[in-house]
């Protein structure tokens, strides 16, 4: 054999036992934390980037609905519907109902509740892993604001059959339409049980409930000239040591120009 197919044949032999070698043990586990450090740098941007998306889409549905809210009033001689009736103590419907054909192409919502319905429309909201109720009158992600013109603040809890027309409220981008319910008060199928990604729900005497994102800690709102906004935690009003002051804000509840 001469030396240069000498050479070949061990240089062959060299690359086909460097081969049959494979990898060592610590040149795999180099490897595999590697791959996990990667795994733990990336994963907490894709989760991130997926709240954000259902975000956004919460905030797209709430666009939605307070967006046919205003065609119903421009129906109904500028009257927005009825938030919920009261016939002797028993509520009979709600704000959802007088909607639904506005959000059902023309469907109306069928005498028996079916909370399967609301699922995959605009009332509901893909950031929420918690199952729509099973009552007509807070089946729905996006709450109605109760409290419009009421000077103390009180809700329709008393039999009044409550509407207001758009046009009596005097600063509209102020006043609150609809906000993201939160769980609070110990409810467990009630119309404030839905928004399970809470995060200290932010609340007014146990009742005037607005969700909290976790993930972004803010939440999505819909004021009465129909623009939608995030609002951040800081957004809110605080004290020195970090509580909700609502007392500060009941303007943006039920329509008071008292700041």
């Amino acid at each position: 054999m001469n030396q240069q197919h000498c050479d070949t044949y061990f240089f062959a032999k060299k690359i086909t036992r460097d081969i049959n070698r494979g990898f060592t043990l610590i040149e795999l586990l180099v490897v595999i934390s590697i791959v996990a450090l990667l795994i733990a740098i990336l994963l907490p941007a894709l989760k991130s980037a997926r709240s954000v998306a259902r975000s956004a889409q919460c905030m797209s549905n709430e666009r939605s609905v307070g967006g046919l809210m205003f065609v119903y009033s421009q129906d109904f001689d500028d009257y927005m519907p009825i938030r919920r009736t009261s016939v002797s103590g028993t509520y009979t419907d709600s704000w959802v109902r007088g909607m639904w054909t506005y959000m059902n192409n023309g469907v109306k919502l069928n005498l028996k509740y079916d909370k399967t319905k609301l699922k995959g429309t605009a009332l509901s909201c893909p950031e929420s892993q918690t199952d729509v109720a099973d009552n007509p009158s807070w089946g729905h992600i996006y709450t109605y604001n109760q409290w419009f013109k009421k000077p103390n603040g009180s809700s329709i809890y008393q039999g009044q059959n409550v509407t207001f027309r758009l046009s009596d409220v005097k600063k509209n981008s102020e006043v609150f339409l609809l906000v993201e319910q939160a769980t609070k008060g110990g409810w467990t199928s009630g119309k404030w049980v839905f928004a399970d990604y809470t995060a200290n729900a932010l609340d007014h005497n146990d009742q005037k409930l607005v969700n909290h994102h976790t993930s972004s800690k803010g939440t999505n709102a819909t004021f009465c000239d129909g623009h939608v906004t995030y609002m951040a935690d800081e957004d809110f009003p605080h004290d020195n040591d970090g509580t909700y002051v609502y007392e500060s804000w009941d303007y943006r509840w039920h329509g008071s120009t008292n700041k």
